[in-house]
């Protein structure tokens, strides 16, 4: 399990482990407080590996509908790059942990990036895989 957001029209975005060791009925994907919608993922479109393993970044396309009918959320707007120069600026971590039914928002700050890693000492817990790192306006991923 881990955490994914939206970032296109029948697209979402997660840790590459979450897509590592796939279940045998497939993987569906969750959005919503207090009515949950399910959307099903047809095809694990791409895997971008980052530089330590299972830091990397799983795209996914889900179901154009979920259970009832629903609609998938707004895209993110996501940053391209991550923030240059900016170290110590405050970062949030969030996502779901393992076994909890509430979003957690983990504070800290950004360290710095190499390569494509972005770098910050927000806590995480195991199931937080593919949760946002919030940067002023914009996320980072």
């Amino acid at each position: 399990s881990g955490t994914c957001f939206v970032v296109g029209p029948d697209r979402v975005a997660t840790s590459e482990v979450v897509v590592a060791d796939p279940p045998p009925g497939g993987f569906e994907v969750c959005f919503g407080e207090d009515e949950r919608s399910v959307f099903r993922v047809e095809k694990v479109l791409g895997v971008l590996p980052g530089e330590v393993d299972g830091c990397g970044v799983a795209v996914l396309r889900v179901a154009a509908q979920g259970d009832g009918g629903s609609s998938l959320p707004a895209p993110l707007r996501v940053a391209s790059t991550p923030p240059e120069g900016h170290e110590g600026t405050k970062v949030y971590v969030a996502g779901f942990g393992c076994h909890r039914a509430e979003k957690r928002l983990q504070p800290g700050q950004f360290l710095g990036e190499s390569g494509a890693d972005f770098h910050h000492d927000c806590f995480t817990e195991p199931g937080s895989a593919g949760s946002l790192q919030p940067v002023g306006k914009e996320v980072a991923s």
